[in-house]
Formats: C-alpha cells, sequence, structure tokens
C-alpha cells in the first residue's frame, strides 16, 4: 500500500514496456501516489542515438493506464535531466530510480531540493523472466536480421530456379534448330525404282 499523502517521482523513457517496468512502477508506489516522466522522442534520440520503438505519446497513454501510475507526463527537458522542469513543479517527496538509472547528478539534484532520494534494487516480479529493454530490442532485431536473411535466399532460390528454366527451354530450343538444320542439309535420298514383274520373270528363266 501507498504511503498517504506522499508524492512519489519516477523518470525514464519506458520504450516498449514490458514486465520489468510495470514492477519497478508498482514497487516506486509503494512510497505514495506515483508521477512518470517519460523522455520524449527528441531526448531518446539524443541520448540513444536512434528513435524509440514506440512514440512519446504511445508511451505515456500506456503509462497513464498502468493502475498504480497516478500520471504520466513527457518532459519537456532534454539530456540526462530532462525531468527537472516537472520535478521542480511537483516537488515531490520521493524520487525513486533503480541501480541503473542512479547517477549523481539525480541525488545532488534531489539533495539541493530536499528531495528523498531511493534506490531500488532491479529484480523481476516472482515467478517472471528479468527482462530488458535492450534485451527485447536485440531479441527483435536479430530476430528482423533473420527474416531478412531468409528473404534474400529465397529470392535467390526463386532466381536460380528461374535462370535454371531458362537454360534447360535454351537447351530445348538450340536442341531442336539444331535437328531442323540437320534434316535440312541431309541429302535426299530418292527410292530405288522396282522392276516391271514380267521383266523379273524373264530373268529366271
Amino acid at each position: 500500500m501507498s504511503e498517504a499523502g506522499k508524492k512519489v517521482f519516477v523518470s525514464g523513457c519506458f520504450d516498449m514496456l514490458h514486465s520489468g517496468h510495470v514492477e519497478f512502477l508498482q514497487r516506486a508506489a509503494e512510497y505514495g501516489e506515483l508521477t512518470v516522466a517519460l523522455g520524449s522522442d527528441r531526448t531518446v534520440f539524443e541520448l540513444k542515438g536512434r528513435p524509440p520503438i514506440n512514440s512519446e505519446e504511445e508511451r505515456r497513454f500506456m503509462l497513464a493506464n498502468v493502475a498504480c501510475v497516478k500520471q504520466a507526463v513527457i518532459s519537456r527537458g532534454s539530456g540526462y535531466l530532462d525531468f527537472e522542469p516537472e520535478l521542480r513543479e511537483l516537488m515531490p517527496d520521493v524520487f525513486v530510480v533503480n541501480e541503473d538509472g542512479n547517477t549523481p547528478a539525480k541525488r545532488k539534484l534531489c539533495e539541493r531540493l530536499g528531495i528523498e532520494y531511493v534506490v531500488l534494487q532491479r529484480e523481476p516480479h516472482p515467478g517472471l523472466t528479468p527482462r530488458s529493454t535492450t534485451a527485447l530490442r536485440t531479441v527483435q532485431i536479430g530476430r528482423r536480421a533473420l527474416s531478412m536473411c531468409w528473404t534474400k535466399r529465397r529470392c535467390a532460390l526463386s532466381s536460380n530456379i528461374y535462370f535454371c528454366c531458362l537454360s534447360v527451354r535454351a537447351r530445348k530450343i538450340s536442341l531442336y534448330w539444331r535437328t531442323l538444320i540437320s534434316h535440312r542439309r541431309a541429302p535426299k535420298r530418292w527410292p530405288t525404282p522396282r522392276a516391271p514383274v514380267g521383266t523379273l520373270f524373264w530373268r529366271t528363266i
């Protein structure tokens, strides 16, 4: 159960929402009413060098509909402290991060603002496999590469079959023309004339 009256703040990209995210949010919500600050599409691209799988509005929609989340907002800042404008506006009682998101800059910011800083261990929900966005993205890229490889192999196989059929057809046409030409060049054999029956009879006498 969350502590009554306390406001809790978390931040992150939360791209490709998975069970590890939900477990972290549930544990953070035990400290009070939970607000999630999402990294914008621009910030994700700046930090990771690639756009997110899901847009900022789609990620906000999914997180806002997680039962333990009170509200989800898109951070207006940039860089690793992109959530700072929202943090100063809300002034929560607790700022929760997991061990991967724990940085000295976040801790110092909370100390200056008088906000309690809590670091949670990264643990999966009991009975579930540990999940991470990086691992899921790696699997997705691997599957996409395998699919592309298989498509290329099928195209190559189809091309080989096509050219093989053309080759067989060309051989048949060549054989047909060679046979036709050989028949035309062959000397005509005229049939030997038969002797009259009477001639054969007189010759036998």
